[in-house]
């Protein structure tokens, strides 16, 4: 079939593209292709990649940019303080107990900070180039 490839060359068709698929999306792809039980990928499935691959990138730079809007000043996690500045500056009322709670919800190792990776894990959002 003219314009594909085996699938054991996905490897090399990524890499030629700059490498910068996350290994999410290479496992999600080849279990697509599995179930179809396909063995040879074509340029849809190579486009298909890309665009998952973009899009990841795009929510990636949103989530940074809200976690550095929450934070504030460059800081490194999110603290009940900045949490708490934030919640005032967009109009939310929650008191001090429900501010913590969220902030505990979220924070992995129960230092009281909330870090990038914690925001993403409690959006689900689990790796970057991976």
């Amino acid at each position: 079939m003219q314009g594909s490839i085996p699938i054991k060359e996905l490897k090399n068709i990524l890499l030629a593209l700059g490498g910068k698929v996350s290994k999410e999306i290479k496992r999600q792809k080849l279990a697509e292709l599995a179930t179809e039980k396909r063995k040879i990928i074509n340029s849809k499935d190579v486009e298909d990649i890309v665009l998952r691959q973009k899009h990841r990138e795009e929510l990636d730079k949103k989530i940074r940019l809200v976690f550095s809007d929450i934070c504030g000043n460059g800081e490194a996690g999110i603290t009940l303080h900045n949490l708490k500045r934030r919640h005032v500056e967009i109009g939310l009322d929650y008191s001090e107990q429900e501010l913590e709670a969220m902030i505990n919800d979220v924070d992995l190792d129960g230092d009281r900070v909330v870090t990038l990776d914690d925001f993403k894990y409690a959006l689900g959002f689990t790796g970057g180039q991976d």
